[in-house]
């Protein structure tokens, strides 16, 4: 999925996820929300800071927030299934 950056996917359920480079070991968790937007007003309200804007990469829509205990938890927007 580009440089320094591999998605993990299993046979048939999750979980799925990526392995990237990076300096130091580090751990990050996807979170999959129907509506990113609300989705980070929601966790700005109840403590969270946005570290990451939303953004589309092309690939999926996604963001970063940190928690109040200060751990890193990445949103990613997943498809709406139809009304």
């Amino acid at each position: 999925m580009g440089p320094g950056y591999t998605l993990i996917d299993t046979p048939t359920e999750p979980p799925h996820g990526a392995i990237r480079e990076a300096a130091r070991a580090e751990l990050t968790i996807g979170i999959g929300v129907n509506d990113l937007d609300h989705s980070l007003t929601t966790a700005t309200d109840m403590g969270a800071t946005v570290v990451m804007p939303a953004t589309d990469n092309g690939f999926v829509k996604k963001a970063q927030i940190t928690d109040p205990a200060g751990f890193v938890l990445t949103l990613i927007e997943t498809s709406k299934a139809p009304e």
